[in-house]
């Protein structure tokens, strides 16, 4: 879709956002696979911050799927 449309921003952008996600959730699966305990006590409380922060970045951008949708369908519904 060619993005010269304020719909077609607006899906595209929605694609960017979907592309983080993806890459959010790949950074947090890595930062899962090293040994907590070798970071030591206070080193294992900042990596499970590292992925619960993580997690949060997660659970908002999944929040904007709704108000992207709605966006896109009112601005195809203009023809804009």
């Amino acid at each position: 879709m060619s993005g010269t449309t304020l719909a077609g921003r607006i899906a595209a952008a929605k694609a960017q956002l979907d592309a983080v996600y993806r890459e959010v959730r790949a950074i947090a699966e890595a930062a899962g696979m090293y040994d907590p305990e070798t970071f030591g006590e206070a080193g294992e409380a900042s990596l499970l911050e590292v992925i619960d922060s993580l997690a949060d970045v997660n659970l908002a951008i999944g929040q904007a799927d709704a108000p992207f949708e709605s966006a896109e369908w009112h601005a195809r519904k203009l023809g804009i």
